[in-house]
């Protein structure tokens, strides 16, 4: 009998969500997945249980994985992202840069995306993309 509710089950969400399509499109081992969640649900709902609460109980992890990665990894990313944004815009003429290569030396001229750097005592100017540069320390007084 939870065959047979499953079974009516699946084929139920295969024809009455759109995620129909890429249901029928998702590889074998996906299709187990969903296929023991409705399984669980269907036995959940034939011992007296709630089939939603069955649902939840198995998704809710998920859930707080997928959040808990957010959290981890994703936020602290997009927040370096836009640091490094605001630190880039912010270059001025006279600051000391680090580029992703460690050649450290002082800004002498900014044009667009482009950055002139005058590093070592003999004052070799090179000129880098603005997203070459990795850090930057307060401006060099002369």
């Amino acid at each position: 009998m939870s065959d047979i509710i499953t079974e009516a089950a699946l084929l139920y969400h295969c024809a009455s969500t759109r995620a129909a399509y890429a249901y029928c499109a998702y590889p074998k081992g996906v299709k187990f997945m969903l296929y023991n969640v409705l399984a669980a649900a269907a036995d959940g709902a034939e011992q007296g249980g709630d089939a939603m609460s069955a649902l939840i109980g198995m998704v809710l992890p998920f859930a707080l994985l997928i959040g808990v990665m957010y959290f981890l990894m994703i936020r602290p990313e997009s927040k370096r992202k836009k640091q490094m944004a605001r630190m880039l815009n912010e270059l001025i003429v006279g600051d000391e840069v680090t580029t992703r290569g460690g050649i450290i030396g002082k800004i002498v001229s900014i044009k667009d995306d482009t950055v002139t750097v005058e590093t070592g005592a003999d004052k070799v100017r090179i000129k880098f993309v603005r997203d070459a540069i990795s850090s930057k320390k307060a401006p060099i007084s002369d």
